[in-house]
């Protein structure tokens, strides 16, 4: 955002109003470059209605189908709840919502626009990244993302299909009051090499997992399912447990809490079983 568009938006004091106008604006601007760009908006700026509109003015105005890819399936959730909160229940019924790791099994042309969120994790790699090797003709495109790909040559891939049509930095959305002022603390822990390397294997562990609960709607299904809710609370202490292993002095408390550790990956398998359930 320049200045002058800044200074634009600050006149509207209420962030709803506030919030709103840049919405229009954003789209606006998204048009005037043929309804195929990218828009850098802040964390809680409102891109996911952004994209809704999007897809469903576009399914008025065009007819056929709008195909909206996002990085995880518990987001699938949140933007059809997101449809049916800003009452686009009939526009939403030719909305197709997949994830990243699907989307070179769907085909662009088969859409009246595609809408690829968290457009940073879905640049680079076969499957993710498949979208951006579309030649977009007829098909719409919008590219939304709150993180600006530091990596020259991605962003350079990215433009040739999505040129970057607006942004909304954190910085503005805090200075219109869009999204709550924040303070970022950081403590420095100074960790061995032995010690990093253990802590990075138990942060991978804790990812895996993790995303390995993500291929559901684990905030909904977990909750009926108690063994993997239980896998999820054990590999939550499992982190904290290690975290505190490799930074207490104490060997007899390390060699406690390494039992302890030991006993709760004994388990895992019985809950990991429940993953042939699921799918």
């Amino acid at each position: 955002m320049n200045k002058q568009e800044l200074e634009h938006f600050k006149q509207f004091k209420d962030p709803i109003q506030c919030k709103n106008q840049i919405h229009n604006y954003a789209l606006r601007k998204h048009i005037e470059m043929g309804q195929r760009s990218s828009l850098f908006m802040s964390p809680g700026s409102g891109k996911t209605r952004i994209g809704i509109i999007a897809a469903c003015e576009v399914i008025k105005k065009y007819g056929g189908r709008a195909l909206i890819s996002v990085p995880k399936e518990n987001l699938i959730k949140q933007w059809n709840d997101e449809a049916i909160k800003w009452k686009y229940n009939k526009e939403w019924k030719s909305v197709d919502v997949i994830c990243h790791a699907s989307n070179d099994k769907y085909d662009p042309a088969d859409y009246s626009i595609v809408i690829i969120d968290e457009i940073h994790l879905a640049i680079s790699g076969e499957h993710h990244g498949s979208f951006l090797m579309y030649e977009y003709v007829s098909t719409k495109l919008l590219c939304l993302t709150g993180t600006r790909p530091k990596d020259k040559a991605q962003l350079e891939k990215l433009f040739r299909v999505a040129p970057e049509s607006f942004e909304l930095t954190l910085n503005e959305a805090v200075e219109l009051k869009l999204v709550s002022e924040y303070t970022i603390n950081v403590i420095d822990i100074p960790f061995s090499g032995d010690e990093l390397m253990k802590y990075k294997k138990a942060q991978q562990g804790f990812v895996y997992y993790t995303n390995l609960l993500g291929k559901f709607d684990a905030f909904e299904k977990a909750k009926s399912i108690d063994g993997l809710r239980s896998c999820l609370i054990d590999i939550l202490r499992i982190n904290i447990d290690f975290f505190f292993f490799i930074i207490i002095n104490d060997e007899f408390i390390k060699l406690l809490l390494w039992m302890k550790i030991l006993l709760k990956i004994k388990s895992w398998p019985e809950y990991l079983n429940l993953e042939n359930q699921l799918f």
